[in-house]
């Protein structure tokens, strides 16, 4: 191949393979963000439920908590009422798991009781900006869920921290944890199928490039050709002008 089609086709190749790239990623990201700020408002939504189906005494039970001893906070009738209300909320629903922060961020209230003290936040810095006022959600991919003493693995999820306000103070955070599971699988394949697509159209440019080198390399050896053809001609001409001249 001649270094002209050669360069003229790597520098396209390394151009539309990264355009390529850098499409696909833009895609995934700007996606990735919207599903975040879709899941956020819906959690938002559910939160509010939860805390108006907790009843006015949940409030004072959560800022109670506040410096308590944990194990006599879970000894209370009224954190075993407060579970068995954020279970309801769990069944059948995408959200397989809602807990509840006090304002030290200590866990007090779960869907999943039996995992108070042997459950960690995973995300403190979320939670404490929740804690300030601000819902913040944020998505893992491929992790462990525990819920009822068994994990449910290989999850996509997104963690929404929703603050629990009351007479503009911030008593606590719920954190609600949404399967997004099936919704990510599609994103990804619809990525995927936007590569190939996208592939397919870069060999068909390449191919069209190639071609059209390959053309422009022909018209330049033709013309290099004719040059050198009638330079000799001329000198031909020039040799025969000066021998009949002398």
């Amino acid at each position: 191949m001649n270094g002209l089609v050669r360069n003229i086709t790597l520098v396209t190749s390394l151009g539309l393979g990264a355009a390529i790239l850098l499409l696909a990623v833009v895609t995934w990201i700007n996606t990735k963000a919207v599903v975040v700020e879709t899941i956020e408002s819906q959690a938002e939504s559910l939160a509010h439920s939860v805390e108006k189906a907790l009843g006015a005494d949940f409030h004072t039970d959560l800022a109670q908590s506040l410096g308590a001893d944990l194990q006599e906070v879970r000894r209370r009738a009224e954190s075993r009422r407060i579970d068995a209300n954020l279970k309801q909320f769990t069944l059948d629903t995408p959200v397989p798991k809602i807990t509840v922060y006090n304002a030290d961020q200590t866990m007090v209230y779960s869907s999943e009781p039996e995992l108070i003290g042997a459950d960690w936040n995973r995300h403190p810095e979320v939670l404490t900006r929740a804690l300030r006022g601000k819902p913040a959600s944020v998505m893992n991919f491929d992790i462990i869920l525990w819920t009822d003493s068994a994990g449910i693995e290989n999850r996509d999820l997104v963690v929404s921290y929703i603050p629990i306000t009351f007479d503009g103070h911030t008593l606590g955070v719920f954190e609600l944890f949404t399967d997004v599971s099936p919704l990510t699988a599609g994103i990804r394949t619809a990525t995927l199928k936007l590569v190939l697509l996208l592939g397919l159209l870069f060999c068909l440019l390449l191919v069209t490039q190639f071609r059209l080198a390959r053309r422009a390399e022909a018209t330049i050896r033709y013309q290099r050709a004719r040059l050198e053809t009638d330079e000799e001609l001329l000198r031909q001409q020039d040799g025969a002008q000066h021998r009949e001249g002398s």
